[in-house]
């Protein structure tokens, strides 16, 4: 996943992406947020994952190791391991950092109402914080502003990775920092460096064998959070770095000036969805008998340099367990692979692939047969039937379930994701769109 795809799901987290996630059977977080900001950042938050890594079953003791400050470059490697003293050349400048085990991770979702976000230009890197600079090992850290709708700054982040291994996370925020992550510690003792208390900690029971150096602490009313990935020589840089950062003063975020894009995020009536001038024509004349209506969504967000144009409207139904799940949008230059013509049956006949699919399937064909785009002209009754299949969950309907899209004229899509009603009426409502 590049930049741009994941900063797109902390603000709008695409559902296929979830159902996909879970036909494949993986573990699938909308994103790898945690903490609140403060209210005027304007951001709703749950939980949504715990403790994807558990180790360390007995407490640890805190590790404890000094590090020698440099006069004239703070951000040189540190001297000393874990438990190990060394002797400093400058009398006063040396720190002890205390790193708190910890035993696993916590993972939540973010969403950020009218997210978007800029690259920092060299003057606001400065403005923000001149350590990002020249670190050792990693060289320049770019730093991306991330701002909800009104232009109001949530965060700043960077990350860098270097040849030889390891990487490096950097987070900066009005009030408390949102953390990509909570590692779960037995003790929380602080530490203190050029008079700022620092609570850091240290989680080595990663899959990739590599060990997790983190810290946070706020300079005023400004929050930092930094993590390094790899081995010793991150260890030792973690100290160097937060002294650095905290000699080049807080974060002044006055000195970000934003181009607020368009956009809106509206909850509607069923009869605004069927009013909407773009979109509303695209709605379904009929909804079968019983189903009764949940919710609509109408999202627009302007396309910048930074992130494509989002533009649609989703409504959806229930009747007791059973859905309707109706999206309305512009067919996208990356989902035009997904179209598929109704005589090609291996790009979206389900019965060719046996349950559980991800091992059916294969590789080249799993976006495509996860979710075809059917041409509105070329499209049967035959071919609904094909995206149709049936499952016993206790405490579920057993009716049947589909996931497909249509193309219509001007490139609009419809996609639809429905659960317990019968292909033949599925393709009738699809039938009548446009007429």
């Amino acid at each position: 996943m590049n930049k741009q795809q994941l900063y797109r799901e902390i603000g709008l987290v695409d559902e296929d992406l979830i159902q996909e996630a879970e036909a494949r059977g993986k573990r699938f977080s909308r994103s790898l947020w945690v903490k609140g900001l403060a209210a005027a950042a304007c951001i709703a938050l749950g939980v949504t994952g715990i403790a994807w890594q558990q180790g360390m079953m007995q407490p640890k003791k805190p590790q404890e190791f000094v590090y020698e400050k440099k006069p004239d470059a703070a951000t040189e490697s540190a001297k000393g391991n874990a438990g190990e003293e060394t002797v400093s050349n400058s009398a006063g400048d040396e720190y002890a950092l205390i790193l708190n085990p910890a035993s696993g991770q916590i993972s939540a979702s973010l969403a950020i109402p009218g997210h978007f976000w800029e690259e920092l230009t060299e003057e606001e890197t400065a403005a923000i914080c001149p350590a990002a600079k020249n670190i050792e090992g990693y060289g320049n850290l770019t730093l991306t502003a991330h701002y909800n709708g009104d232009g109001v700054p949530v965060f700043v982040e960077g990350t860098a990775e270097k040849e030889t291994g390891g990487d490096i996370y950097l987070q900066i925020a009005p009030g408390e920092v949102v953390l990509d992550c909570v590692f779960v510690t037995d003790t929380q003792e602080v530490s203190e460096i050029n008079g700022v208390s620092v609570v850091a900690g240290c989680f080595d029971d990663t899959t990739d064998g590599k060990a997790v150096y983190f810290a946070e602490f706020m300079i005023e009313d400004i929050g930092y959070y930094l993590k390094l990935t790899g081995g010793k020589a991150e260890m030792a840089l973690l100290p160097a770095l937060i002294d650095e950062i905290i000699c080049g003063g807080k974060a002044d975020f006055s000195a970000l000036h934003p181009q607020i894009p368009e956009w809106r995020e509206d909850s509607l009536t069923l009869e605004e969805a069927y009013q909407d001038e773009e979109f509303g024509k695209w709605m379904p004349k009929e909804i079968p008998e019983g189903f009764g209506f949940e919710e609509a969504r109408r999202v627009y967000y302007e396309g910048t340099h930074e992130r494509t144009e989002t533009n649609y409207l989703s409504v959806c139904w229930f009747k007791g367990m059973e859905e309707i799940s109706w999206d309305v949008s512009y067919l996208t230059e990356e989902e035009r692979t997904r179209i598929t013509a109704v005589s090609d049956t291996a790009n979206y006949d389900l019965s060719l692939y046996p349950i559980p699919m991800a091992e059916s399937v294969p590789e080249e064909l799993w976006e495509i047969v996860e979710n075809p785009i059917f041409e509105i002209g070329d499209l049967t009754e035959e071919a609904v039937r094909a995206r149709a299949y049936q499952i016993e969950e206790q405490g579920d309907t057993d009716g049947y379930r589909m996931r497909f899209s249509v193309l219509y004229p001007g490139d609009v899509l419809v996609g639809i994701s429905v659960k317990g009603v019968d292909p033949e009426r599925v393709y009738q409502m699809l039938a009548q769109l446009g007429e």
